[in-house]
């Protein structure tokens, strides 16, 4: 009978292994497939950019000191550009903000303090439980 059981145990725990390993493979899955579509829209980005750049250069050519004004305009479009695939980039990944962080850390501390405070509690009731029992 016990051999069952062992039997049993191991074979949940086989089991719950090879469900963990197929949750972990289908996340790295989830995580290579999410960075390959981040990476195409950062290279459709890159080709718009430097697509742009060139025309901003062919203007430049054709509409002299016009087309100067438009080149100083093409680093800040760029600029932006970049911030706008950042932001799909960490949207993509999924990635924590730095204010989720900082949000999340405030709250560990307030839950680490409640909790040094619940202990000190604790041992303050067994200390006067245990000298309460020992008057009686």
């Amino acid at each position: 009978m016990s051999n069952q059981t062992d039997t049993a145990s191991t074979t949940t725990a086989g089991d719950q292994d090879s469900n963990a390993q197929a949750a972990d493979a289908n996340f790295s899955d989830r995580i290579r497939e999410r960075a390959r579509v981040v990476k195409s829209q950062l290279d459709a980005a890159e080709a718009k950019a430097r697509q742009r750049w060139s025309e901003s250069k062919a203007r430049q050519r054709i509409a002299g000191a016009k087309a100067a004004q438009r080149v100083q305009e093409v680093p800040v479009k760029l600029r932006s550009a970049l911030q706008q695939a950042v932001g799909k980039v960490r949207d993509g990944l999924d990635l924590p903000s730095r204010r989720d962080l900082s949000e999340l850390s405030q709250r560990i501390d307030d839950l680490d303090r409640k909790l040094g405070e619940y202990e000190v509690q604790a041992t303050a009731r067994k200390k006067r439980n245990s000298n309460s029992a020992e008057l009686s």
